[in-house]
């Protein structure tokens, strides 16, 4: 993300973001998602504030939360101020089924020929499987090499770890060797 927010400092291009995170689950409902988006997309480019002034009168002053249907056109008004926009959503596996369903239809509201989807899912979702099967998709998978650097570096960081593993060189090997096959089994 660091590199295509230093990539596109032109206000011209919108961008926002969102990490689903399994542990914030209760947190990331489709309304705070693309609240989120319409914040980000507004900091990017100070002129079009009015149509977050808009909303913001329409929710009487900030006394009742917006409700989806307003989210997502405010969102849609904010993206047509900009000659491209990317909205990436990373790790949509870890949201729940009916928010990421949700989530995604509202996106396709939104749509305009500038508005670009970048998706990072682990492979098992069906219905992401079906619903983007004729764009083009870019698989990912761990090197096993890159598994071990992490897990070696990770004890050698983790104080406890270290000690547990003390000088037993076979069993740190055991362990690793043990964590990278199941890795890279998923």
């Amino acid at each position: 993300m660091d590199k295509l927010l230093e990539a596109t400092v032109n206000d011209d291009i919108g961008i926002a973001y969102i990490y689903c995170d399994y542990a914030d689950r209760n947190d990331q409902t489709t309304e705070m998602i693309i609240a989120s988006f319409a914040k980000q997309l507004s900091i990017r480019k100070s002129s079009i504030s009015g149509q977050i002034q808009k909303l913001y009168k329409e929710c009487h002053h900030g006394r009742i939360r917006p409700d989806l249907v307003r989210l997502t056109e405010t969102l849609r008004n904010l993206c047509k101020e900009f000659k491209q926009v990317f909205f990436v959503l990373d790790a949509l596996d870890e949201c729940v089924d009916k928010v990421r369903n949700s989530l995604l239809d509202q996106l396709e509201k939104v749509d305009h020929p500038m508005v670009r989807l970048f998706l990072t899912s682990r492979p098992h979702l069906l219905d992401m499987d079906e619903r983007y099967r004729k764009y083009p998709q870019i698989p990912i998978t761990a090197k096993s090499q890159d598994i071990r650097q992490f897990l070696l570096k990770k004890i050698e960081e983790d104080a406890l770890l270290s000690r547990k593993m003390g000088n037993k060189e076979s069993f740190k090997d055991e362990v690793i060797d043990t964590i990278t096959s199941k890795a890279m089994e998923m």
